[in-house]
């Protein structure tokens, strides 16, 4: 069994509750709200919400399918588990080779990114800071946040 599991869409508010207790998780609290209320934004952007083992645990994967390209959104409440990086190392769900791009990151996310890529036979191609809004691009962004592509060692 993969342990990234799909979560049905009837989970999907536990999983986003979980993001409630802390000012730092606004952005993982808003992203999965945005799933929950506009529904065909998951058909439009190929977009499946997965976690680790299927329980409410406040690591989510959200993953986007762009054909040569996958997009990860990862969220994660506090400091990374060890559960969720062994399941982002052994899934099969994520192919690796395709590119794999987190458009936005937390820094405990990119910590956790540094981590795992070489485990999961992907090394970093490309970092930079990236601008993340809670409202819109008159609100204060939110600081340090980053975006990172990685590459499959098979494409190259």
């Amino acid at each position: 069994m993969d342990p990234l599991v799909e979560l049905a869409p009837a989970l999907w508010a536990a999983e986003r509750d979980t993001f409630k207790s802390s000012p730092h998780c606004l952005p993982a609290y808003y992203a999965m709200d945005m799933l929950i209320r506009f529904p065909d934004i998951c058909t439009t952007l190929g977009a499946k919400v997965y976690n680790e083992g299927g329980d409410s645990t406040g690591e989510v994967v959200i993953t986007m399918d762009k054909g040569t390209r996958i997009e990860l959104i990862i969220l994660i409440k506090d400091n990374p588990s060890n559960k969720i990086e062994r399941a982002l190392v052994e899934t099969k769900r994520i192919c690796k080779d395709k590119t794999i791009c987190v458009p936005w990151a937390m820094p405990n996310v990119m910590g956790m990114m540094g981590r795992i890529s070489h485990n999961m036979g992907l090394f970093k191609f490309v970092e930079g800071p990236s601008s993340l809004h809670y409202i819109d691009k008159e609100s204060k962004p939110y600081a340090d946040v980053r975006y990172v592509s990685i590459f499959s060692k098979s494409i190259y």
